[in-house]
């Protein structure tokens, strides 16, 4: 290992002997070498991993929203599920005038396919008393 024979195990008596902490420098840097190759190969296999499970993911649903008039402002936008908590606590109606990407102009909400299933499981407004 070196001109001065470090590292070397010589048992035969030729008197520069057995040089454990040569023998022990030598282990400490192959493990240290073996720990950095370890390291890479785990994040380059993980790097993989995560590409390929992030082509499999499908992308998100596509969900319809609308725009919904209140006092002369557009507010929103809203997926059915909202507008039908908002016809719930009477704050949309078939009346109300909506509007989606797509369309020319603004329309009653009753007037909208999509949007009547929403006032079709609604118990109609109590006359106030």
């Amino acid at each position: 290992m070196g001109a001065n024979g470090a590292g070397s195990v010589d048992l035969g008596g030729s008197g520069a002997g057995f040089n454990p902490a040569a023998m022990m420098a030598g282990m400490a840097l192959g493990g240290a070498v073996g720990q950095n190759m370890a390291g890479m190969m785990n994040n380059m296999m993980s790097g993989m991993s995560q590409q390929t499970t992030a082509g499999t993911t499908p992308p998100p649903v596509p969900t319809v929203t609308y725009y919904v008039a209140v006092n002369g402002q557009a507010t929103g936008p809203f997926d059915l599920n909202t507008l039908k908590q908002m016809a719930l606590a009477e704050q949309f109606t078939s009346d109300s005038l909506v509007w989606k990407v797509g369309m020319a102009e603004w329309i009653n909400a009753g007037a909208v396919e999509e949007i009547k299933e929403v006032f079709s499981k609604i118990p109609p407004i109590s006359p106030v008393k």
